[in-house]
Order: structure tokens, then sequence, then C-alpha cells
């Protein structure tokens, strides 16, 4: 009975954990996304001014 509790006390940590993870790894996709947008219009821009 006591490892059954150990085991959802770490299940319920892991959710956590993960969890938290998966919003990390969310927010650093949206902002490589927009730093990859800001570079592709920086070079459009310089691009334009060339020509």
């Amino acid at each position: 009975m006591f490892k059954a509790i150990g085991f959802i006390i770490v299940l319920f940590g892991l959710s956590h954990f993960f969890s938290a993870s998966f919003a990390a790894l969310d927010t650093a996709a949206s902002a490589s996304f927009k730093a990859i947008e800001t570079a592709a219009i920086v070079s459009q821009t310089q691009l334009q001014k060339e020509l």
C-alpha cells in the first residue's frame, strides 16, 4: 500500500514537471519563431535598400 501511495505521489510530481516543461517549450518555440520572423523582415529590408 505504501508503494502505491509513493507511486501516486511520483506521478503527481511528474505531471507537474511535464506541464511546466511543455509551457516552457511553447514559450521558447514562440520566441524562436518571432526571432526568425524579425530576421527575415530585416533581411528583406536590407535587400530592398540594395536594389
